[in-house]
């Protein structure tokens, strides 16, 4: 009889130890929200987690090296509105010029006409001259500027190159007081509009690039998510679950305990009275 009790407190106290250690485990799982710390408690785990890690910062480095390339393109658009937006001016201002030298031939209001020209003139020549980006001049055509992988594995690739831009110098050679027509003026504003557009895709792209990766990035964070972390309300219930079988297994350790002390003062008492 003492012999099989001896048993049972074997029995229990590897149930306590077990119960210690799983409560031990799921309560670190819990303060730290996470499946695994170390690669020798899941190792495909651990290697998937290591593999999207990997990937999420390939992804989080194009998405840098993009935002680097807008400051181009972003210039580029700025730059090339005012150039735009100028050059129309010009234009309006020419055509008036010329309307008035064939009319009135008013010498005040040619005198405003040309003074609004050259002031839009130096502005349009200025914007042309002065416009970098870290010392990049990007108010240049046929040069590339830039080129960026879009993805990790630089299977697509945007080169930020523009084909035409405003000529700075035959714009700077413009005299209003010896125009009889726009021709050179509307041939510049295509020109502008064309680098406006240009710069605008460019724009676009980097956009929608920018977005995709993010995309991307949020879906692998997600899946890594499902790999490491722990499903908080399914770990805390097996805290409780733990906790409870670990109290259970030391109140029976405790009557365990009580039980064969009793009994050994019985058994001994009566091998006395014999």
């Amino acid at each position: 009889m003492i012999g099989n009790n001896t048993q049972i407190m074997a029995g229990l106290s590897g149930i306590y130890r077990d119960s210690t250690i799983a409560l031990s485990d799921a309560m670190g799982k819990l303060a730290s929200g996470k499946k695994f710390q170390s690669a020798q408690e899941d190792i495909y785990a651990y290697i998937q987690k290591v593999n999207l890690e990997i990937d999420i910062k390939g992804y989080e480095d194009i998405k840098i090296k993009l935002a680097d390339t807008k400051t181009i393109t972003s210039a580029a658009v700025e730059r090339g509105s005012i150039v735009y937006q100028n050059l129309l001016k010009m234009k309006k201002v020419a055509d008036d010029y010329i309307s008035e030298a064939a009319g009135n031939n008013d010498p005040v209001k040619l005198a405003e006409y040309r003074a609004g020209f050259e002031s839009l003139q130096d502005t349009v020549v200025s914007s042309l001259q002065n416009a970098n980006v870290d010392s990049t001049p990007i108010m240049q055509a046929g040069t590339e500027l830039k080129k960026v992988s879009l993805d990790p594995q630089s299977q697509g690739q945007l080169t930020i190159e523009f084909s035409v831009v405003a000529n700075e110098s035959l714009i700077d050679t413009f005299n209003v007081t010896t125009m009889t027509d726009t021709n050179g003026i509307d041939i510049e504003i295509g020109n502008a509009l064309t680098y406006l557009s240009e710069s605008k895709s460019f724009n676009a792209i980097i956009d929608r690039q920018t977005e995709l990766l993010g995309l991307i990035v949020n879906n692998k964070e997600a899946v890594k998510s499902l790999i490491t972390d722990i499903d908080e309300a399914k770990v805390t219930a097996e805290v409780i679950d733990r906790s409870i079988r670990l109290e259970a297994a030391g109140a029976m350790i405790a009557q365990a305990n009580i039980m064969q002390g009793n009994m050994i003062s019985l058994y001994g008492l009566q091998v006395g009275n014999m």
